[in-house]
């Protein structure tokens, strides 16, 4: 197969797909590459097209689809979360000294 029969068949899955910027597929397992199927992908229209043609990847179904953009909001969700927490105040190397320590001590604060 040429290259210009290649990009032709690229060309030919590119116009099968919906006009979505960006795209979700599914990988397929591969035993002879230890690919694993089931993985979820997103990417751009072209990428997708090649990735078709060359029959590692697939469109996921509406139900398949679905599930992974609710548990990639699950995630977002988490990690927003986490960003909101108060900081964690954590000194290496350093002996710290509360100040309420320091003063039953006879120490002074530290500044």
């Amino acid at each position: 197969m040429t290259i210009k029969q290649h990009m032709q068949g690229v060309e030919a899955v590119l116009a099968t797909l919906p006009p979505d910027a960006d795209l979700t597929l599914v990988s397929l397992e591969d035993k002879m590459r230890g690919v694993v199927g089931g993985r979820f992908v997103e990417v751009s229209r072209q990428v997708a097209a090649r990735l078709i043609k060359d029959g590692s990847h697939r469109l996921p179904t509406d139900e398949e689809a679905q599930g992974f953009h609710a548990e990639q909001c699950q995630q977002r969700e988490a990690a927003r979360a986490v960003r909101m927490m108060p900081p964690a105040v954590v000194l290496l190397g350093r002996r710290v000294v509360l100040p309420a320590r320091a003063e039953e001590q006879g120490k002074k604060r530290p500044r």
